[in-house]
C-alpha cells in the first residue's frame, strides 16, 4: 500500500503522519489490536468497549461528525519512504502487513461500524500516526515492547482535560440561539444537559454571589481556588437531580436559588460549626451537595401546607436524625469515610432518605408549587 505521508523526525527516530479512507480501513487494510488473553498473553491491550465503538459511529452519523485527531498505528515488519518535497512523500508498506492499532482503536472502530450504516462515508478520511520500532533501536528485537510502552506512556500519563468551560459555552449557546441545531448537530452526549446546565450554572452564581450558605466557597473556572471548597462544575452537576425534576420545571432560576438558600440555611441552624469550619467537613465538598441536592425533592414534597419556608425545611429535615449531625460530615465521619464516587453518594443519600421516610411515615408527600 502507497499512503502520502509526512515524515517527522523525534529524538532520532522517525514516525509518519498520513491518513486512510473508511473504506480502505474497512477492507484494503489488515488492522487488528494486540489483547491479552490466554491465548495471547503477552497482549496489552483490553478488548473495546462496544457501547463506546456504536457512540463513536452515532457521532459520525450525525450531520457534522468529525474525528480531527489522530490514531496510532504500528507497523512491525519494514516500510520505505521516498522523499519528494522536504519532509513530504510517498509511504509504502507491504500489502501483508498488520496495521497494529496502539491507540484510536474506539475511534477506528466506529468509522467502521459507520459506514456499514451510511456507505457515502466510504471517503472519510482518518488521520494517522504511523510509528515502525523495529527502525528505531536495532537493539531492540521486539517491537512489541515500544508498543506497549507508547500504549503506557500515553494512557497512563495523559490526564483528560476539563470540558467544564466549552459545556458552559455550548450551553449557553443552545439556550440563546434557538436555531443553532439547524447549523450542526451535536451528538447526545454533549447535549443531554443543554436544557437544565445553563440554569445550574446561574443558580451556583447567584449562591456563590449572594449573602448564603454558599457566599465565595464555590470556585468559578479558571479561578484560583483561594478560599473556595468546591468547584462549579461539581456543584452545577449536582444540582441535576433537581433541575430536571418535574417538581421544580415551573420555577425560575432566581426562585431555584432562593428555595435552595432557604434550604441550605435550614441545615446549617442544625450544625453551624460544620459551616463555621467547611475544611473540616465533607457536607459542602463533593458529598454534600450530590447527596443533599438528591434528597431535596423528597424534603419538599414534605414540606407541610405545601410552603418551602426555611423553617418547614428544618421541621422536615429533623427527620435525617444523625444525617444533620456535625460528627456524620465529619472528613472522619461516616459521610466522609464514604468515598467520593457516584455510588457512595448512593448509599448516602439512600441511608438519608430511608431515615426521612421513617420519621413521616404518618405523612402523605405531595408536589409542592408555592415558594
Amino acid at each position: 500500500m502507497k499512503m502520502k505521508a509526512i515524515q517527522i523526525m523525534q529524538n532520532g527516530r522517525k514516525i509518519y503522519l498520513t491518513y486512510i479512507t473508511a473504506k480502505d480501513l474497512a477492507s484494503a487494510i489488515k488492522t487488528r489490536i494486540d489483547i491479552y488473553s490466554s491465548k495471547n498473553p503477552e497482549g496489552y491491550q483490553r478488548e473495546p468497549t462496544k457501547s463506546r465503538i456504536k457512540q463513536v459511529a452515532r457521532f459520525l452519523l450525525s450531520e457534522k461528525g468529525i474525528i480531527p485527531v489522530s490514531a496510532l498505528i504500528s507497523i512491525r515488519g519494514k516500510l520505505s519512504f521516498k522523499e519528494e518535497s522536504g519532509s513530504v512523500g510517498t509511504l509504502t508498506i507491504n500489502e501483508d502487513e498488520i496495521f497494529w492499532q496502539v491507540d484510536g482503536q474506539h475511534r477506528l472502530a466506529g468509522l467502521i461500524e459507520a459506514i456499514k450504516l451510511k456507505p457515502e462515508l466510504e471517503n472519510f478520511e482518518m488521520p494517522l500516526i504511523i510509528i515502525n520500532p523495529s527502525s528505531w533501536e536495532k537493539e531492540i528485537q521486539n517491537p512489541q515492547f515500544m508498543e506497549a510502552y507508547q500504549f503506557y506512556v500515553i494512557n497512563k500519563t495523559q490526564k483528560g482535560v476539563r470540558s467544564d468551560l466549552a459545556e458552559q459555552f455550548l450551553a449557553r449557546l443552545f439556550k440563546e440561539e434557538k436555531n443553532i441545531e439547524n447549523i450542526i448537530k451535536l451528538p447526545n452526549i454533549i447535549t443531554r444537559g443543554i436544557e437544565w446546565v445553563p440554569s445550574a450554572i446561574q443558580i451556583s452564581e447567584i449562591l456563590n454571589k449572594g449573602k448564603t450558605m454558599w457566599q465565595g466557597r464555590i470556585c468559578p473556572p479558571n479561578e484560583p481556588k483561594g478560599q473556595t471548597i468546591i468547584n462549579q462544575k461539581s456543584f452545577t452537576d449536582s444540582l441535576k437531580p433537581i433541575l430536571t425534576h418535574d417538581n421544580f420545571k415551573q420555577y425560575s432560576v432566581e426562585e431555584m436559588a432562593e428555595l435552595l438558600k432557604r434550604y441550605w440555611q435550614a441545615i446549617s441552624e442544625f450544625m453551624p460549626e460544620v459551616f463555621e469550619f467547611p475544611k473540616d467537613y465533607v457536607i459542602q465538598k463533593t458529598t454534600g451537595p450530590f447527596v443533599l441536592h438528591k434528597l431535596f425533592p423528597d424534603v419538599t414534597s414534605y414540606c407541610p401546607k405545601k410552603l418551602l419556608t426555611k423553617d418547614n425545611f428544618k421541621d422536615v429535615l429533623k427527620g435525617l436524625k444523625e444525617g444533620i449531625s456535625a460528627e456524620f460530615w465529619s472528613n472522619n465521619g461516616i459521610a466522609g469515610l464514604a468515598g467520593t464516587n457516584k455510588k457512595a453518594f448512593s448509599l448516602l443519600e439512600k441511608k438519608l432518605r430511608a431515615s426521612l421516610i421513617k420519621s413521616h411515615r404518618d405523612l402523605k408527600p405531595n408536589r409542592p408549587f408555592e415558594l
